[in-house]
């Protein structure tokens, strides 16, 4: 599926940020520049399909460049990332987060990253480019819990496709496109076991020194030395593990998803 398009996108001179075409000032009032080559473009509000160009009175655009929808959805998403400050990634819950943009980690570029400050959880985005080179996430799974990659072509190939007038959308409203179909839009690469996340925090706080890796990971009844092990607060029998250690993986796996949405909800009514 072809997705050249007209530029719905371009970058403010005057904020830096990435503004719709619905935003923006008619012709060069925009003040204005083009994602892709950094060009001035003019505001294009007369025609049937409302866009940005770049503009013929300067001789850097003698050439224009080739605009990708796909540069622009890479863009937007790092630039609004940051507006996510709570989210529920697999079985771990991000609360009061902020993100950094493209950082790198064992080599490796990553788009977003972030670390609940509270569970020291940690997340990384890969947000690719076109001909991004492969995001090789095998180097980040010792340090990081969760791993995902967007698929920015299939983005800008379904918001964008040939011969169809595109609908024109804020980077906001993208971003919320985004969130509306992350299951199809976004693969898991990674995820760790947030039994084996909790087991791991506790033992550096010595808090479970006699807690076996047995019973955390198959939520065994408490052997006779486990007696002082915190039991689950919805069933009251299994020791334990998720939610911050208030739930056992039985109770989670029986109720998120039929009596809770999901573990945050889930955690917040037993707290």
């Amino acid at each position: 599926m072809s997705i050249f398009v007209k530029m719905p996108f371009a970058r403010s001179n005057e904020t830096g940020k990435i503004i719709s075409i619905t935003e923006a000032n008619r012709g060069n009032a925009c003040n204005c520049r083009c994602l892709s080559c950094n060009t001035p473009v003019t505001a294009r509000k007369a025609d049937r399909t409302w866009h940005f160009s770049h503009r013929t009175d300067k001789t850097s655009t003698d050439n224009e460049c080739y605009y990708s929808p796909v540069t622009a959805i890479a863009l937007i998403i790092r630039q609004q990332l940051p507006t996510l400050q709570e989210c529920d990634l697999d079985d771990f819950a991000f609360d009061d987060i902020s993100w950094e943009i493209d950082i790198k980690k064992h080599g490796v570029l990553i788009g977003g990253y972030t670390k609940d400050p509270i569970r020291k959880h940690t997340a990384a985005i890969d947000i690719p480019f076109p001909g991004s080179k492969a995001f090789d996430s095998d180097l980040l799974t010792s340090d990081i819990d969760i791993i995902l990659t967007i698929d920015t072509t299939t983005m800008a190939n379904t918001l964008y496709a040939k011969d169809t007038k595109p609908t024109l959308l804020g980077p906001d409203e993208i971003f919320q496109k985004l969130l509306e179909n992350w299951e199809h839009w976004v693969t898991m690469l990674h995820s760790s076991s947030v039994v084996e996340h909790n087991e791991d925090e506790r033992k550096e706080t010595g808090k479970i020194e006699t807690q076996t890796v047995e019973s955390i990971y198959f939520n065994k009844p408490p052997k006779p030395q486990d007696q002082n092990l915190q039991l689950c607060a919805c069933c009251q029998i299994q020791p334990s593990a998720l939610g911050g250690g208030i739930l056992c993986n039985d109770c989670v796996r029986k109720h998120v998803g039929t009596t809770f949405q999901n573990l945050t909800e889930m955690v917040k009514s037993y707290k």
